[in-house]
């Protein structure tokens, strides 16, 4: 029953999604699946250490979320994990949850149809529970852009996203900082 029940939730959510009624998860990291997620450390600027692993998180839908760290004793600008989209996707809206208490901010990475990237910061609430993000546009605070078009207008569809965690974000007196992401919506 309960697999029946399971396969039922599943074909009404893709059935729901397909016609364009809900978003399409694109990191819910259930079962440990990174599912095209990749680690970075940020290499144009040497120095930066850390990781990405899939983590247990009671607290999210899916029981899972992406646990990225950064460590910058030895230098380096950031850390970040991203993935390219295998189908390209029209772009509306990005939502995803975070929990930290060793940021103040992130960076978000958007590359549109045309191959240019849109960089922009995401301001954090000083809150050791899980905060809810959306993002509806490939501009805002910091917003910075190159590659591709190079006019800071957006190109659909959607290519790929980058989540960073930056080494000037990381909270006073900080050198190591760990940042937990889960639920990472598409609306289309």
């Amino acid at each position: 029953m309960r697999i029946s029940a399971a396969i039922l939730i599943v074909t009404v959510a893709m059935a729901s999604h397909a016609m364009g009624k809900g978003p399409l998860v694109i990191g819910s990291f259930a079962n440990r699946a990174v599912n095209g997620w990749a680690y970075s450390n940020g290499k144009e600027f040497p120095g930066a250490q850390g990781n990405m692993a899939i983590v247990k998180a009671l607290d999210t839908a899916s029981g899972f979320a992406a646990y990225l760290e950064g460590a910058f004793g030895k230098g380096g600008g950031y850390v970040a994990f991203g993935r390219k989209l295998a189908k390209p996707l029209p772009f509306k809206r990005l939502s995803f949850k975070i929990k930290t208490q060793d940021y103040d901010s992130i960076k978000l990475r958007l590359i549109d149809g045309s191959g240019q990237i849109h960089q922009q910061t995401i301001d954090l609430k000083d809150d050791e529970d899980w905060q809810d993000i959306n993002v509806e546009k490939a501009s805002g605070k910091g917003y910075v852009f190159w590659g591709g078009a190079k006019d800071a207008k957006w190109h659909d569809p959607l290519t790929g996203i980058t989540l960073m965690l930056s080494k000037n974000s990381l909270k006073p007196g900080l050198k190591v900082g760990k940042a937990y992401f889960a639920e990472i919506k598409l609306y289309q």
